[in-house]
C-alpha cells in the first residue's frame, strides 16, 4: 500500500505522534473536518471503471484523490483510508462491519490503545464541528454522538 503519508499529515494539519487514546481522537477529528463525506467520487469511479473489481476506491486512491482534488468518500472508502493511515502510523486496527438498514451495510475500525478495543467510525457523516467522545469505565459516552459513532470503548479485550 502506498501514499505519501507526510502530505496526507500535512493536508489534515495532523503531526504525527506514537500511539495513543489522545492521538486517536485527535486523528479521528481532523480526519472528520478535513475529509469530506462525498458520494460524487464513487459515482464518477463507477461510471469510469469497467472492471468490477477495480472500482472501490482503495487507500491510494482515495489519498491521491484527497491530496489532488481534495475529495473524500462514502463509508467504506472512507474506512479503508483511516485504517491504512491509522495502521501506518502505528496503530493497531481491524475491520468491522455493522448495520444501518441492513446487515453489513455499514463499517468502522477497533482500535487497540492499553488492552482495550477503541471503535474509530468514521464512516459515519459528520460535520466540521464534530465531537470526539470516549467511553472509559464509569463514565458516559458523549451524549453529541450518535449511538456507535466517534471514538469510543468496546471492551476491556481489544480482540472481541
Amino acid at each position: 500500500m502506498s501514499f505519501p503519508t507526510e502530505d496526507v499529515l500535512d493536508a489534515l494539519e495532523v503531526t504525527a505522534d506514537e500511539p495513543s487514546l489522545h492521538f486517536l481522537e485527535r486523528l479521528f477529528s481532523r480526519f472528520n473536518s478535513r475529509v469530506p463525506f462525498e458520494t460524487a467520487s464513487k459515482i464518477l469511479r463507477d461510471a469510469d471503471v469497467a472492471d468490477p473489481a477495480q472500482k472501490p476506491r482503495v487507500p491510494e486512491i482515495f489519498w491521491k484523490d484527497f491530496l489532488e482534488k481534495g475529495i473524500g468518500g462514502t463509508c467504506f472508502a472512507r474506512v479503508a483510508a483511516f485504517d491504512a493511515l491509522a495502521s501506518r502510523l502505528g496503530f493497531a486496527t481491524r475491520r468491522a462491519l455493522g448495520r444501518v438498514r441492513k446487515d453489513f451495510d455499514h463499517a468502522a475500525i477497533f482500535v487497540a490503545i492499553g488492552g482495550r478495543a477503541w471503535i474509530a467510525d468514521v464512516g459515519a457523516i459528520y460535520g466540521p464541528g464534530a465531537s470526539v467522545g470516549a467511553s472509559r469505565a464509569g463514565r458516559r459516552p458523549n451524549p453529541r454522538l450518535a449511538a456507535g459513532a466517534g471514538v469510543q470503548r468496546r471492551s476491556s479485550d481489544p480482540d472481541s
